[in-house]
């Protein structure tokens, strides 16, 4: 079958069927991402380094954020 003939027999299809015909493509999506996919990258622990200094900041997050937005 080719695509034209596809497509003309699925307007032709009652909602049901087309309905099928759609979980049948989204399952071998699925299918398809699920092979391609990479493994994923186990997390790495890492510490945390502090510094001071030397006074307290404050920071209006608004102001800050304010002049990415501009």
């Amino acid at each position: 079958m080719t695509t034209t003939e596809i497509l003309a027999s699925l307007k032709n299809a009652s909602l049901e069927e087309r309905i099928a015909m759609i979980e049948v493509i989204l399952q071998s999506v699925k299918d398809e991402i699920s092979n391609n996919s990479q493994p994923k990258v186990p997390a790495q622990k890492f510490e945390l380094l502090t510094f001071d200094l030397g006074e307290d900041i404050n920071v209006i997050r608004e102001d800050l954020y304010a002049e990415r937005t501009t």
